[in-house]
């Protein structure tokens, strides 16, 4: 977790930079790719036919965002029926306000987080340490 300001932290384009030119990464990211498309390969070829699975997906994937609204309502529906809580953010920074007065107002030493992207997207991790 970085404990810079983000306005101190290198530019997300240095940092590539940085990544391309280190071998040991690049040889990493090489390994990485190369058992992903091995794995996806293998995957597809147990299919008994994989166009119609990848369209099938598609295709639900397009209903899934044509409702999703009505579906994220139901969803946080259920949550709060089984006792969680829901956070509706209009913005990044009112979504990290949420997440550090929870953790304030339950003596949170860590926090585990399920979705690093998001984490990202609205820089929680700097909110935290900050």
């Amino acid at each position: 977790m970085t404990t810079q300001p983000i306005a101190l932290r290198p530019r997300l384009r240095d940092r590539t930079v940085d990544a391309i030119i280190d071998e040991r990464l690049g040889r990493a990211l090489v390994n990485a790719t190369d058992t992903f498309e091995a794995r996806r390969d293998a995957a597809f070829a147990a299919l008994a036919d994989p166009d119609t699975t990848k369209e099938l997906a598609r295709s639900i994937r397009a209903d899934v965002l044509s409702r999703l609204p009505a579906l994220l309502e139901e969803f946080a529906d259920k949550v709060l029926a089984a006792g969680g809580h829901v956070c509706w953010a209009r913005t990044a920074e009112d979504a990290r306000t949420y997440v550090q007065e929870v953790a304030k107002r339950r003596g949170a030493t860590k926090i585990v987080k399920g979705k690093s992207m998001l984490s990202e997207e609205i820089e929680l991790n700097a909110a935290l340490v900050g």
